[in-house]
């Protein structure tokens, strides 16, 4: 079923991408034909400007995507890591558990004993406990833990579950000796989620001075099919209404295409393997 959601989100992004070309095109179109009271020319300067403007904003939008990606893949893998627990030991599962509220708090924990973890939290004792139940957990679910936690000698009780607890649980756990904090699902999977390694980052890039960012920005050969399908449109309009604005774009454009056609071409190593 995971493959069937990626596809539905990629399909989904491909939708969006698609709308916004179509709305600038159409706003474009608009405000030049308000201007200009004629369909063609509108037309005309309405993709040329669209085929500049796009891409960078369509580029902009892909970088969002793939951030929205990341940061739903990190959601499943926490989710999933949450799931295994309830698969092991109860004193294993508590260790990943205090190993996951690392992230948070300042805790210190001991090796796990009979299904808990003893630890120290702000110089006092504390025991972590995972909750093995699928279920809305109950305050009958809560007193083995609180005894447990009492024979330990420990004034605060951590109790994290891949389960919900119910409002009598809550309310019992407020008023409990020694103290219980509940950390249910969503927050369980959200200290899993914040202790999972982050992805490999690229090393920071010195910032190059104004010339050279935007001479590699405008001068390149990658943008030649660009600059030749605003020539063309450009020309077209020149053709059909004589108008000097269109000359001028089509010598810019011209210009542009001349100097990005005599760049370098990018070196590509060969594949090995």
């Amino acid at each position: 079923m995971q493959p069937a959601a990626h596809g539905r989100t990629r399909w989904a992004e491909r939708i969006d991408r698609l709308g916004l070309s179509l709305f600038v095109m159409a706003a474009f179109s608009c405000l030049f034909f308000a201007l200009w009271r004629e369909a063609a020319p509108a037309f005309l300067a309405s993709g040329a400007l669209s085929a500049l403007l796009l891409p960078p904003l369509l580029r902009r939008e892909t970088r969002a995507a793939q951030s929205r990606r990341s940061r739903q893949c990190r959601a499943l893998r926490a989710e999933a890591a949450l799931d295994a627990l309830l698969l092991l030991a109860p004193g294993d599962a508590a260790a990943q558990a205090a190993r996951w509220l690392q992230s948070e708090y300042p805790l210190k924990p001991a090796a796990p004993s009979d299904g808990c973890v003893p630890c120290r939290l702000h110089e006092k004792s504390a025991v972590v406990f995972f909750l093995q139940k699928t279920v809305r957990a109950e305050t009958d679910d809560l007193l083995p833990l609180l005894r447990r936690a009492k024979a330990e000698a420990a004034p605060l009780c951590l109790i994290c579950a891949a389960c919900d607890f119910s409002d009598a649980a809550r309310a019992f756990a407020e008023t409990a000796d020694p103290r219980a904090i509940l950390f249910d699902r969503r927050l369980t999977a959200a200290l899993a989620q914040r202790a999972l390694p982050e992805p490999p980052l690229t090393p920071p890039r010195c910032r190059p001075r104004l010339r050279p960012s935007l001479f590699s920005a405008v001068l390149r050969r990658s943008a030649c099919p660009r600059y030749a399908l605003v020539l063309l449109l450009t020309a077209l309009g020149f053709a059909r209404t004589r108008q000097l604005p269109y000359l001028v774009c089509s010598a810019a454009c011209a210009l542009l295409l001349i100097f990005s056609l005599a760049q370098p071409r990018k070196r590509r190593f060969p594949e090995v393997g």
